[in-house]
């Protein structure tokens, strides 16, 4: 990944996250920000099983109704071994929908999100390979969102869900362009904030 594709993905973030907190200000739309740490129990690369992983993500959504969330994110999965050819990590952004089927005791949501992922590699993956490019990311899931605290203004809550996600990317060696896939069974758990 080069300086001049974090510096993009950096600013994107920082655009979706400046527009959003504006938003905040109008008590008639309710911003929802979710921090959460996941855990991969099942992964492949290149269809080999590559083990398990851990993944540190943020997202902002802001609610359209009671049932209809959109936002942004990014995640960072940390660096993990891939079948004896090195260490990869995966960062994607991304933009993201939840909808809600309220039920008195379950507020269950189905999740969707679809953006770009950057690749970094380390120098053993790396060896014999001149580039590393990203790739289109996306994610299919369901949670649960579970409040626990109240104030005036913020709810807090436990946001827990389960997703299959896909990173894609392309790697260039001996002149030549190699697609990669990298897929994800995730648990996430996180702390909600709405206000």
């Amino acid at each position: 990944m080069t300086k001049k594709s974090r510096r993009r993905g950096l600013l994107f973030l920082c655009l979706i996250f400046t527009t959003i907190a504006p938003l905040a200000a109008d008590e008639s739309i309710k911003v929802h920000m979710v921090t959460n740490m996941g855990f991969d129990p099942l992964s492949r690369y290149q269809n080999i099983s590559s083990g398990t992983g851990f993944s540190l993500g943020q997202e902002a959504y802001i609610s359209l109704g009671d049932k209809l969330q959109i936002g942004a994110g990014g995640q960072y999965l940390l660096p993990r071994e891939i079948s004896g050819e090195g260490r990869l990590g995966w960062q994607p952004i991304y933009l993201a929908m939840k909808l809600f089927f309220p039920q008195k005791d379950l507020p269950f949501y189905l999740k969707g999100s679809a953006g770009y992922t950057f690749i970094q590699g380390d120098s053993s993956f790396m060896a014999g390979k001149t580039d590393l490019e990203g790739g289109l990311y996306y994610l299919l899931g369901a949670g649960v969102d579970l409040p626990f605290f109240y104030t005036d203004s913020v709810r807090f809550s436990l946001v827990l869900d389960m997703a299959y996600a896909s990173f894609s990317g392309s790697v260039k060696q001996n002149g030549s362009d190699e697609s990669i896939q990298y897929t994800t069974m995730n648990m996430s758990a996180g702390i909600g904030m709405r206000f």
